[in-house]
This record gives structure tokens, sequence and C-alpha cells, in this order.
């Protein structure tokens, strides 16, 4: 699916698409194990952050390989959304820009050092409050952080082609040669 979206970015782009570790319905894998949306908040962020460190491990061996990358963006949606924030928020030293689609923002800055991110979301999304990411990130950016949000009306927890048009628009901008 997402090959058509990143095969011609007009400057070389290295794609690295990690697979969530945890087999899931036995047709894919996710990142958490089935108990995770039972946990409480505190048991949500431990897991994302437990997750965010083994792709924030993969991110520095990945630029320590290969110094000549310049910048680097995440991406993701839903659980990935939640990892994309993370490792934003968390690892700015290795993230410049993030894109999370469908996500919680589970996690707080812990200082005003955070990649730049840009948060597309659903509308009538039943599993993340839109009101509650634009509130959060509002919030956000009235600290001085770089946060943005773009909700897509009448959208819920999925995809549209607005939304793909805007990710894509924002990972070009972002990467696009300097």
């Amino acid at each position: 699916m997402w090959d058509e979206f990143v095969a011609d970015w007009g400057a070389p782009v290295r794609v690295v698409f990690p697979q969530g570790p945890v087999v899931h319905r036995k047709t894919g894998y996710t990142w958490f194990s089935p108990d995770h949306e039972q946990k409480d908040v505190a048991g949500k962020l431990a897991d994302v952050e437990q997750m965010t460190a083994r792709v924030a491990r993969l991110i520095r061996e990945t630029r320590e390989a290969h110094p000549e990358i310049q910048r680097v963006a995440v991406t993701g949606f839903s659980y990935g959304g939640d990892i994309a924030w993370l490792l934003a928020v968390r690892y700015p030293e290795l993230v410049d820009f993030a894109v999370p689609m469908g996500s919680r923002l589970i996690g707080d800055p812990t200082n005003n050092n955070v990649a730049r991110v840009h948060v597309l979301q659903g509308e009538v999304d039943k599993i993340i409050d839109a009101k509650a990411t634009a509130t959060r990130v509002s919030a956000l950016a009235k600290r001085g952080l770089p946060v943005s949000v773009t909700i897509y009306p009448g959208l819920g927890h999925d995809l549209s082609p607005a939304l793909m048009a805007d990710w894509l628009a924002s990972l070009r901008a972002a990467l696009a040669p300097r």
C-alpha cells in the first residue's frame, strides 16, 4: 500500500518500515500486547515508551551507519502514531519531523526541545477524540512547541485521500533538499 506514496520524492530518501513485533490475529503485527488497551494511562505510556525506545535505537543505529542522512521524519497511524509522537517529544536529537495520524499523543514533552510535529486526525474518530487532540495541540503550541494539527471532517479512525495528500505534502516539505 505505502509503495505508491514513497516511490518518487524528487530527492534521495531512505524509507524504513519497522513492523510491530507482536503477532495480531494471525494476519498481521501490532506494537503492543493484547492487554494494552485494558491498561491504565501509566501502563499504556510504559508500553509506548518501551517500543519508542526500540524504534529510537533503530533510528540511532541507522543514522550512525549512514552519516549522509540529513533529516529524519517519522510517521505512523494509531499505535504507530503514538510511537511517532513520542519519538518527537522524547528523542528530538534523532527526529526532525513527525506526522502522527489517529494518535492519542500519549506522554508529555519533558522540555521545550521537541521535533516539529503535524498531527492528522479524523473528526469523528471513535477511538481518538478529535476535540481533545485539538485542545492538546493548541495548549502545546501556546507553550511555544512546534506542534500543529489538521482535523478531517467526517473521517473516523481511518485514512482518506485528503489526509494522505496532506501526509505526503508534509513529509515532502520536511525532507525537501535544502
